[in-house]
């Protein structure tokens, strides 16, 4: 049985291919496949050095760790510039009650992560 162009599927049925008249196979690169991939992570940052304390957050409305303005680049992982640049855009909650600035953590990994 032969004819000018007969189409048939190998096994796995991703590829088609076509006979040509000599009998040669070829792949119809027609086809196209489209695979998406989702990897959800989690972060965990284990504080074993420097000070953190609970305190009330007022822009959380809740209790969160807050740390020394001193640590924020570290504890972020980023650089000092890029503290200062969210401290600029009041992009990191603060806490001022009475001596040094904290930080709340959560807006700090909020930004950086």
């Amino acid at each position: 049985m032969r004819r000018g162009h007969e189409t048939s599927q190998n096994v796995a049925g991703n590829v088609s291919r076509k006979w040509l008249a000599d009998e040669q196979m070829e792949p119809n690169l027609a086809t196209k496949r489209t695979m998406r991939i989702t990897i959800e992570t989690e972060r965990l940052l284990v504080i074993r050095h420097g000070v953190s304390v609970r305190d009330w957050c007022e822009q959380c409305a809740s209790e969160v760790d807050m740390i020394p303005l001193e640590s924020a680049a570290e504890l972020g992982q980023v650089a000092a510039g890029t503290i200062q640049h969210l401290l600029d855009r009041q992009r990191l909650h603060l806490s001022k009650a009475g001596g040094p600035v904290w930080i709340c953590l959560n807006s700090l990994l909020k930004e950086v992560g």
